[in-house]
């Protein structure tokens, strides 16, 4: 018998793999939509990254407007990480499915519920159905 955590996996909507932009596209976007040249962009995206590790490590709150902040904070057993809190307005905007532009796969199965898994599901594998869990009610006094 099978499960609604196999129906979920197999119907899931899932992102298609993303292409990586890497320093030199990223530097020639950059470059295209402001007074910079290409190289001038790519040296101050490669420093940029040292910058803000300096700033963290010598106990400062990194803010890039538009980005985010970096901090530095400590756990109890004394490790050092950063905290890393995205612009509100650049987290808004990726947080919108119907602003994303990259390919869904399973798309189709966007707000299905567990009736509608275990319809397809059962559906296409008729030997392996599954049953929906009965909420368990109170039990008796």
């Amino acid at each position: 018998m099978a499960t609604l955590i196999q129906a979920v996996t197999a119907y899931r909507p899932r992102l298609a793999p993303p292409r990586r932009i890497g320093l030199d596209e990223l530097a020639g976007r950059l470059a295209r939509g402001s007074l910079a040249t290409e190289s001038i962009a790519r040296m101050v995206l490669s420093d940029l990254s040292g910058e803000v590790r300096h700033g963290v490590r010598s106990g400062a709150s990194v803010q890039l407007p538009g980005i985010g902040t970096f901090r530095p904070a400590i756990r109890l057993d004394g490790s050092m990480h950063t905290v890393v809190r995205l612009d509100g307005t650049l987290r808004r905007s990726l947080a919108t499915l119907d602003d994303y532009l990259g390919r869904i796969d399973g798309r189709e199965c966007v707000g299905m519920d567990a009736a509608a898994l275990k319809a397809r599901w059962d559906a296409e594998h008729p030997g392996d159905r599954f049953e929906l869990a009965v909420p368990a009610r109170g039990r008796a006094a």
